[in-house]
């Protein structure tokens, strides 16, 4: 099947104009074509209309998808009283058959907040991977791992990996999932990384998002977590690192040079009082950061629009407006989304590249007059403008709703579960 979609583009290709009327031609799951001006030749489906303007699909780098069962119980708590008061209890309760629906829920919210691929960490990993399939949505999925567990789950969360990478028709990616240095300390770690090393396993972990965190950490161990990290050899396999809200410079300078990839979720360390990113430092540094949402729980939804919008007013904040810029932004929540989940084909609209795309209706009066496509996305934003999204090659969402699962049996579902978590 050849579609072919009609309107601004937002291709992210160095070699062509940051936005121009055009078309995208895409056959099976990949982009066979980018142009500017009018298509030729024949198509089995047109997409077009007076106002849409095409972005790649936005990557969410970190989020624990099915804890939108806990969405709204337990507001207004910083990080260790959140934890270790609702949510540690709360999630003592769950059953796959929870984490499945919660997820889908999530899922749901995703596609139609334009998110064409996320990174997730939690528990029951095989329902929400099995959600992941049957929703046709991209993922990269990882085991939580804590020490109080014990190394036997290191062991899951490798037959995990094994089990679904490059399932879902190759939509499918996992990582080892290490929660942070405060329940996975260096001993445990050790055992985490050498199963990494010796399998070529990615890491995904939450690093420096207290300053709590950090201090404990340099009480016990005798440096922040990066630099424990790093002298573990954790940084030998791609690793991405979850909030990184109190970072110091010579974490930065350690991060650049082993290429982790920071996963910033500023709404989310905001909510929970945890502090603001050194998001300009970040970029001096030369770190390729990436944009992630956190639980529903501590944000409390996944509006990709929002973190987009937010990282760049957090890197504006030290007195420079040029600092992550739209264009920047966008980078973020799209290209280097796509890479650090393990995709290298994914993330711009050009030929031979993965056909994950999204479709806006800028009719909206919040969004005219337009003078630039690439702003409103990032500064005037919102999931209400998501029209259309495509997942390697399928329309997962058409007309603003989902075409590959029921999301109001879905909402009921989880509204019977929540019963018992109130």
């Amino acid at each position: 099947m050849k579609t072919v979609i009609v309107g601004k583009i937002i291709p992210f290709v160095p070699t062509m104009p940051e936005e121009f009327d055009g078309y995208v031609i895409v056959e099976e799951n990949q982009i066979i074509d980018v142009g500017i001006g009018q298509p030729d030749g024949y198509f089995d489906k047109i997409v077009d209309g007076p106002k849409q303007v095409v972005i790649p699909g936005l990557t969410n780098t970190h989020t624990h998808a099915a804890m939108s069962m806990f969405r709204g119980v337990a507001d207004d708590l910083q990080l260790q009283a959140w934890l270790e008061k609702e949510i540690f209890p709360r999630e003592d309760k769950l059953t796959d058959e929870i984490v499945y629906w919660a997820t889908k829920l999530a899922i749901a919210e995703l596609l139609l907040g334009g998110v064409t691929c996320f990174a997730d960490m939690y528990f029951f990993m095989d329902e929400v991977a099995k959600a992941v399939s049957e929703t046709g949505i991209r993922a990269c999925l990882s085991k939580g791992l804590v020490s109080f567990s014990g190394e036997k789950e290191i062991e899951v969360g490798r037959a995990f990996c094994q089990k679904w990478q490059g399932q879902g028709k190759g939509r499918i990616h996992t990582m080892l999932g290490p929660h942070a240095i405060y329940t996975c300390p260096p001993a445990y770690m050790e055992k985490v990384i050498r199963v990494a090393s010796d399998r070529h396993i990615p890491i995904h972990m939450h690093v420096s998002e207290t300053k709590k965190e950090v201090s404990d950490c340099i009480s016990k161990n005798g440096g922040t977590p990066v630099a424990v990290l790093n002298k573990l050899g954790a940084f030998e396999v791609p690793f991405i690192a979850a909030h990184c809200v109190h970072l110091e410079d010579e974490d930065m300078e350690i991060m650049a040079k082993k290429g982790v990839v920071p996963s910033l979720n500023v709404s989310s360390n905001f909510k929970l009082a945890s502090g603001m990113p050194r998001v300009e430092a970040m970029e001096k540094a030369g770190l390729k950061m990436t944009i992630g949402t956190d639980g529903p729980a501590s944000n409390n939804d996944l509006n990709m629009f929002e973190e987009m919008r937010w990282t760049s007013f957090c890197a504006k904040v030290t007195g420079n407006p040029q600092s992550v810029p739209a264009y920047r932004a966008l980078e973020m929540a799209t290209k280097n989304g796509a890479h650090a989940m393990g995709w290298k084909n994914l993330g711009i609209i050009a030929p031979g590249q993965i056909a994950d795309i999204v479709i806006l209706d800028y009719s909206s009066p919040r969004l005219n007059p337009v003078y630039s496509c690439l702003s409103h996305v990032i500064y005037a934003g919102d999931p209400s403008d998501v029209m259309h999204v495509m997942v390697d090659g399928e329309f997962v969402v058409w007309n603003r709703k989902i075409t590959t699962f029921d999301v109001q049996e879905t909402i009921e579902k989880v509204n019977e579960f929540a019963k018992d978590f109130a």
